[in-house]
């Protein structure tokens, strides 16, 4: 089993191999596993006891404390080390931008005795996008996540060849200060496509953008601009990148959505519109968490109620209904408020007459100005107890995140935005409602009992 742990500071720029003239593939080797099961039982026993253990903020520190645990649970585990012998999936040449890769599961009864399965291990191939007709199936022989001297040394050590993939191709004139090398659209748009599955965004946009200047008027490469961007934590740049992309290529599908989208929320308020009203937030806590007052709810309960109703007749009549589709990283079940026309002006005259002003006035830092507010992205979030019933800890997408009660009392237990950093759990009654920093590390509570209905907002500056 190969380390992965040490880091690139070794002299990438020598390629001698020296360890490794002799020409002999260096001899696997198994790390110790003595002992291992009770280090990770151990280990979990901790996190478990640390979880019920009473402290001064006991709710709060529970709910953080439940979902660390399941978060760190993993790391008390080792990694896997295992050999498995399948000639089918042996012939597959490399790619450091692979269009398939390599899994293995546990067949009952051990197969049945195809050269695929080894001992009731069962490999398979999984295709990593869209496969063209003709194109050569290709996978990873080392992670492609590893830097290019790297990945190079050690296909050199183990394999015996230098790889010269669009992705090799375009890090080695990097490293030599040479001009990009001559590729096609669609390598561009693959290696875009990776960067930004492994968050590396500044390369997943200088990809995209050399994709776009190949061909102007290629919706996907302009598209994967502003996702980079997005990526970036630079949303008025995404979003302005994406209204270029219509602009040129109005019938790419997502450049078309996304258009919809920002039609459908106005701005917050006009530049010429009174000042706000006083503060309503309260901050509860200075790292950037507020919620609204106890005597100051954005929503009344009987338009909750009506909020609540719309989106479930929407659901009842969508083909799907409730989604978790919308959101890749971590998924939500959902209904976009743009879908939902019922609920449109609802979001609308809120942002404007109430929400857009409230933000300017109590996070100024975040919101210069209440017309400068936009939305990225607006939904209706359905916690049940009995299906989706929590969020793991994450960081959302945003300047400024929102998340709206719509119900309260008696229709569930639990629930709740916990930041685990900060020892804060809000739960905001019917009506009211959290606002926080975008890049605060969260989660959702577990639901434990009932339905738990919420608006969650992302927010961003222009």
């Amino acid at each position: 089993s190969d380390d992965d742990s040490d880091d690139d500071s070794d002299d990438d720029s020598d390629d001698s191999d020296s360890d490794d003239s002799d020409g002999e593939p260096a001899r696997p080797s198994t790390p110790r596993r003595e002992g291992w099961t009770d280090r990770a039982i151990a280990s979990t026993s901790a996190l478990a006891d640390a979880s019920t253990r009473p402290t001064p903020r006991a709710d709060a520190d529970a709910s953080a404390c439940v979902l660390r645990a399941v978060e760190r649970a993993g790391s008390c585990l080792p990694r896997l080390a295992a050999l498995a012998l399948a000639p089918g999936t042996a012939l597959l040449n490399h790619s450091c931008v692979p269009n398939c890769q390599i899994e293995a599961r546990i067949v009952p009864g051990g197969g049945d005795g195809d050269d695929e399965t080894c001992g009731g291990l069962r490999v398979t191939l999984v295709a990593l996008r869209d496969v063209a007709e003709g194109e050569e199936i290709t996978t990873a022989y080392v992670p492609s996540n590893q830097r290019y001297f790297r990945r190079r040394r050690e296909l050199r050590r183990r394999y015996g060849f230098a790889c010269d993939c669009p992705r090799c191709a375009l890090e080695a004139s990097k490293t030599s200060n040479a001009p990009p090398p001559n590729l096609k659209v669609i390598d561009w748009l693959r290696l875009a496509d990776q960067a930004q599955e492994e968050a590396r965004y500044d390369d997943a946009h200088f990809a995209a953008t050399a994709a776009l200047e190949l061909d102007p008027r290629d919706g996907d490469a302009a598209h994967k601009i502003g996702t980079a961007l997005l990526g970036r934590g630079e949303w008025a740049a995404a979003h302005a990148a994406w209204r270029r992309g219509f602009a040129i290529a109005p019938e790419h599908a997502a450049l078309s959505r996304q258009a919809a989208k920002d039609a459908a929320y106005l701005p917050g308020v006009s530049t010429d519109s009174p000042p706000p009203p006083p503060p309503r937030f309260v901050t509860a806590h200075a790292a950037g968490v507020w919620q609204t007052a106890p005597d100051a709810p954005l929503l009344s309960e009987r338009e909750c109620l009506e909020w609540i109703a719309a989106a479930e007749a929407h659901a009842a009549k969508t083909r799907g209904g409730w989604t978790t589709s919308r959101h890749y990283a971590v998924p939500t079940t959902d209904l976009p408020v743009h879908a939902v026309e019922a609920l449109v002006p609802r979001w609308n005259d809120l942002m404007r007459e109430k929400l857009s002003p409230l933000l300017a006035a109590a996070c100024a830092d975040v919101v210069a100005r209440a017309s400068s507010v936009r939305v990225h992205d607006v939904f209706v979030v359905r916690y049940d107890a009995s299906a989706q019933h929590h969020l793991p800890i994450h960081v959302d997408q945003s300047a400024v995140s929102l998340t709206l009660a719509l119900n309260g009392g008696d229709a569930f237990d639990g629930g709740g935005t916990t930041f685990a950093d900060l020892g804060v759990t809000c739960s905001p009654e019917t009506g009211h409602a959290a606002v926080f920093r975008g890049d605060l590390r969260h989660g959702g509570a577990p639901v434990t009992r009932g339905v738990r209905y919420v608006v969650a907002a992302f927010l961003f500056v222009e």
